[in-house]
């Protein structure tokens, strides 16, 4: 088979030199790092040819013994200056371009084209998979006409050139009706700041009407449509003195209290406390998060807005988290606590008591262009004994002091799942690359490098910090008695009895990696849960191994595995349900991943925990000796703050219980 770089070279050796023959008289200049011939234009429009082989570029003909190659060319209107200064103005990537038209041409190759560092040997499974994907291309572009090189040359590339022609200025795309791509940003950027203005009044009032409708309908695209209108208004009153107002005034309405309770033992009982309404913030398209600290305050983040609300469910801080130009603002910010405070943070904002906002503004590093910064830090913390923020960036430790003042910055590695451990003074993260975990101290000394199996980059400490597990995809996880270092696997799947795989999951592609692992608080058991919803735990220190089987009633709950069996002309839905089953002289439960723990939660000192079954579909009450003590169905995904305050997230409710004392 040939190389795919094989075929990129042939293109740009034998396909190039040809075109660049043609296009050159007409400005174009080819670019070999993004495969395409580039003109500027005014208003920094670029006119783009791009060049790409085919699915399947090679074509043999048997009659004639003749080889050819195919590729694509396909035209289209960019926009880089205006792409670079969106990025630069409001850190998020605009992805506007206008596509005309895709050829599919063909060249003839001799055999002389070809060397023997071109071919390699394909695997059964890479040849299978070229068969598959061929047999879905023939059919998919049985009716798609090749144009031989020579044609293209003197129809088809004349043709192109002849539609860029008027599409020279963002005014004049804008004036056309059949390109409702360029928008009233386009128009700002090029100075038709007049028109631009009235364009965005004009689009502001028109939005307004359609959300007036839809909200008074109750419509479930309201939020996603408040999202963009909230997220256009930004924009244009950074660049515009308009100083536009939303309207929509986004509210969380208190809701009537069901006196729902959660009782999970005689001394841990959970009663509701408030119930809000979340329906004008929840977006299909963004996230919403939600923290709550020691004093009941909650957090709520939402399209980059931050609202904090007290336990009446009013809104005692609103406002929009910002940031400097050229920092990517794409991604969903991280929130929470700082640890030891009831002070809230927002990516690299603290929001203290008093609402005061402190600003632990991020160092800015110089990018080739059009690149953003990242925005997003690893981990933050406050350092009592030296009166410091702490925060983790990229492969930065960046040290503040108690105004918010950047005092310090090390250069310390860090990796998947970085963050403090401020009892111990530690940095804690794995490197995935060489399947490590690290301790470090805050002066970036290495503590401790803990190997463990390829894909167990999640990891979780015990709370007197003696034991270190290392866990998720490999079949065995790895225990670290800490700081020996001694080492010992566990197995959530006892995959070594005869017969398991094949009576219980005969799917053996999959492996059997522990997804969740915690310890409880005094770190005398570890609960996790594995690949095919297998429950299971530890006992500390001798790593007893148990299966957390639930009530026979609760597995009859649990959600089937469904499947296609063919049969005839036919196909037949077969269901598997959840059940027990034996292998080597035990009892195991058969479970599907769709059933596995999403969140463990421990109370009593241990005495107690919970397991939340497949984000928010049922709760498992257990005790310290495993036993299955209760069940429950959930209206919404679970989460514990501060020891006392249990919440409950529906698609469009926030449910609040507080902790009987």
């Amino acid at each position: 088979m040939v190389k795919k770089e094989a075929i990129n070279a042939l293109i740009d050796e034998k396909v190039v030199p040809i075109l660049t023959q043609e296009l050159d008289k007409q400005g174009f200049k080819y670019k070999k790092s993004n495969k395409h011939f580039i003109r500027g234009a005014k208003d920094g429009i670029a006119h783009i040819l791009n060049l790409y082989p085919n699915n399947s570029p090679l074509v043999y003909d048997e009659d004639t013994e003749q080889i050819f190659l195919n590729f694509t060319i396909s035209a289209f209107v960019d926009f880089p200056a205006y792409k670079k200064w969106h990025i630069d103005t409001f850190g998020q990537r605009d992805f506007t371009s206008i596509d005309y038209k895709r050829i599919v041409c063909q060249i003839e190759l001799s055999l002389d084209d070809f060397t023997k560092d071109h071919f390699y040997s394909p695997t059964p499974t890479q040849r299978f998979k070229m068969v598959v994907q061929s047999s879905l291309i023939s059919a998919r572009n049985v009716n798609e006409q090749v144009v031989p090189m020579a044609q293209a040359l003197q129809v088809e590339i004349p043709e192109f050139i002849a539609y860029f022609h008027d599409k020279t200025d963002i005014l004049t795309l804008y004036n056309n009706p059949n390109f409702p791509y360029v928008n009233s940003l386009m128009l700002l950027f090029a100075g038709y700041t007049d028109l631009a203005k009235q364009q965005i009044k004009t689009g502001v009032q028109n939005d307004i009407e359609t959300l007036e409708k839809m909200l008074k309908n109750d419509s479930k695209e309201a939020a996603d449509k408040l999202k963009f209108f909230e997220d256009y208004l930004l924009k244009v009153n950074k660049v515009t003195d308009l100083a536009l107002e939303n309207p929509f005034i986004q509210s969380f309405k208190v809701l009537p209290s069901k006196q729902d309770e959660f009782v999970f033992s005689s001394k841990t009982k959970f009663s509701e406390l408030l119930r809000l309404d979340l329906s004008q913030h929840v977006s299909k398209r963004s996230s919403i998060d939600i923290k709550m600290n020691g004093l009941g305050e909650v957090l709520i983040l939402a399209n980059k807005k931050i609202f904090k609300l007290n336990l009446q469910g009013e809104v005692i801080f609103e406002k929009q988290y910002e940031f400097d130009a050229g920092f990517d603002n794409t991604w969903s910010l991280p929130s929470g606590v700082i640890e030891g405070s009831n002070d809230f943070f927002v990516n690299n904002w603290v929001i203290k008591g008093n609402n005061e906002v402190l600003n632990l503004v991020l160092p800015k590093k110089k990018l080739k262009k059009g690149k953003l910064q990242p925005l997003n830090i690893r981990a933050i913390a406050f350092w009592e004994k030296e009166s410091k923020y702490l925060i983790l960036y990229e492969q930065q430790l960046l040290i503040y002091n108690d105004q918010g003042v950047l005092e310090q910055s090390k250069e310390i590695d860090t990796y998947y799942g970085a963050q403090f451990i401020m009892s111990k003074e530690w940095i804690v993260f794995s490197n995935r690359q060489n399947n490590t975990h690290h301790i470090k101290t805050f002066d970036g000394e290495t503590l401790g490098k803990y190997d463990f199996s390829n894909g167990n980059h999640k990891y979780a400490y015990s709370k007197n910090h003696e034991y270190l597990i290392c866990f998720n995809y490999a079949i065995t996880s790895q225990l670290y008695k800490l700081p020996s270092g001694k080492k010992e696997t566990l197995k959530a799947h006892p995959t070594h009895i005869n017969g398991y795989k094949e009576v219980g999951y005969p799917d053996t592609e999959h492996n059997f990696g522990l997804d969740i692992a915690k310890f409880s608080p005094d770190s005398t058991y570890i609960v996790g849960c594995a690949y095919h919803g297998r429950y299971v735990a530890w006992k500390l220190p001798k790593l007893e191994r148990v299966d957390l089987v639930p009530q026979a009633e609760m597995i009859n709950l649990l959600t089937p595995r469904e499947s296609l069996k063919s049969v005839g002309d036919g196909f037949e839905k077969v269901i598997i349900k959840p059940s027990f089953f034996s292998a080597g002289g035990q009892s195991f439960l058969k479970n599907f991943n769709f059933n596995e723990i999403s969140n463990i939660f421990f109370f009593e000192n241990g005495d107690i925990f919970i397991t939340e079954i497949g984000r928010g579909k049922f709760v498992l009450t257990w005790d310290r000796d495993f036993n299955n003590l209760n069940f429950r169905k959930l209206e919404g995904i679970l989460n514990l703050f501060a020891e006392k305050y249990l919440t409950q997230t529906t698609e469009t409710e926030l449910i609040i219980y507080e902790l009987q004392s």
